[in-house]
């Protein structure tokens, strides 16, 4: 027997002559559903969707799908708000410590030999917690349980005097050598805060189709840099609402968007690609409570400082003393000086191991070469030192002396790629 529609029912049939079209009411017309298939019918109370689009992605916390011509609010922080008041969740995240002390003790080891690097810290009223694992505070069962997967156990010095100073929210100026973690250092408070303290639904725009509202704001002078960033987010934040995003030129805008409308807490980023999605109202800084600059020296020396500037000055970015700002330098110079004082407020200012230099842990070998013999010698450093087969990277001065090296190195045998600003987003990718 065939299905009757609740509204067909107990009315007359009509005899439908052959080749004719089916009366259908248009207030039930469904494009690309048979006639036959069961549907609901639209009614007064029945939502409708926007005649613009077809799905709406509001990534600051809520999703809005469409299912049945129903819109529904999708919230990746739902539930996740009213369990931070469980009474027993201190209780699990310690007996699970407990459980696992032993298998974490064994981490102890593991960067012991960074505990020589010298540290000081300057500021006024400086915060008098220090940790010396990272369970000595709450950062929260989450992220405790992926700091234990990672391997992590015992801090590393930039990050015990970080961890405290930006959970205490305060602002943050870091010299900080390569190699001494300072992404963790700013991370695993910054996840910590918005674990504690999840971003709130925001009234949806209608005119935009995708608007988002991240709370965390990481900028890096390159695409690389920035990469590494996100997959550390990434690898901290999992199995929690927190959805990280990397957005950079050079690569497909509108993926980057689509990326954006899943969900977007913490956003890393180059700084022309986001003004480009700020300018078209895609991305909006007025919900950022923490604003990180990574390798900021870098960021100056590469040109970028009017575009830093005009972040900074964002009519919806939250002002100096209502934003936590973290900035991290491998050096300090007058340039760096100027936009601390700009762009931070009261900050404590921390210096690890000599500014400038690397991690006694890498070695350095000068080797003095005339330029004419510069690629013989490189063949034979790469013969001594990476004969097991080991990746090695080399850095030149020109983007031409690159792909010139790279061309002599495969006439020699070797497996090599060369990577610089005029090569696609997908060639670098692949490198």
């Amino acid at each position: 027997m065939a299905y009757v529609p609740p509204h067909l029912r107990n009315k007359e049939k009509t005899t439908i002559m052959k080749g004719e079209p089916t009366p259908i009411s248009p207030s039930f017309i469904k494009k690309g559903v048979n006639k036959s298939d069961h549907h609901i019918p639209i009614t007064s109370r029945t939502p409708q969707p926007s005649r613009s689009s077809s799905t709406i992605y509001r990534s600051d916390t809520p999703t809005f799908t469409r299912r049945n011509n129903r819109i529904i609010n999708k919230d990746r922080w739902y539930g996740y708000r009213d369990s931070r008041e469980d009474p027993k969740r201190l209780e699990k995240r310690n007996q699970w410590l407990e459980e696992t002390k032993e298998e974490r003790e064994k981490f102890i080891d593991v960067t012991l030999s960074y505990e020589n690097l010298e540290i000081e810290v300057t500021g006024k009223d400086l915060p008098k917690d220090t940790i010396e694992t990272f369970y000595d505070i709450d950062l929260g069962e989450e992220l405790d349980h992926n700091i234990f997967k990672a391997g992590f156990y015992h801090p590393m010095p930039v990050q015990k005097a970080t961890i405290p100073i930006v959970l205490a929210k305060r602002d943050l100026m870091s010299c900080a050598q390569t190699g001494s973690g300072k992404t963790a250092a700013f991370l695993f408070p910054i996840i910590s805060d918005i674990l504690k303290n999840p971003p709130m639904p925001r009234q949806a725009n209608l005119s935009h189709r995708v608007t988002v509202f991240p709370v965390a704001l990481i900028l890096a002078p390159t695409r690389e840099l920035g990469q590494q960033i996100y997959e550390e987010a990434v690898k901290f934040t999992e199995n929690t609402p927190i959805r990280s995003v990397c957005v950079y030129g050079g690569s497909d805008a509108y993926i980057q968007i689509q990326e954006m409308g899943k969900g977007c807490d913490i956003l890393v980023a180059t700084t022309g690609r986001l003004l480009y999605f700020t300018e078209k109202k895609i991305v909006s800084l007025s919900s950022v409570r923490y604003l990180i600059f990574d390798e900021a020296d870098r960021m100056l020396d590469m040109g970028f400082e009017p575009q830093i500037r005009e972040i900074c000055e964002d009519n919806e970015m939250p002002p100096v003393g209502k934003r936590q700002t973290l900035m991290f330098s491998a050096t300090f110079p007058k340039q760096i000086q100027r936009l601390a004082a700009d762009f931070l407020d009261n900050y404590v200012f921390i210096t690890v191991g000599r500014a400038g230099s690397t991690v006694e842990s890498i070695q350095q070998i000068i080797l003095w070469v005339e330029e004419q013999i510069k690629q013989e010698a490189i063949l034979d450093v790469l013969r001594e030192f990476a004969g097991k087969g080991e990746k090695t990277v080399i850095f030149v001065e020109t983007k031409r002396g690159a792909d010139m090296l790279e061309n002599y190195l495969y006439d020699h045998g070797y497996k090599v790629d060369s990577i610089h600003g005029d090569r696609s987003q997908a060639d670098r990718d692949f490198s």
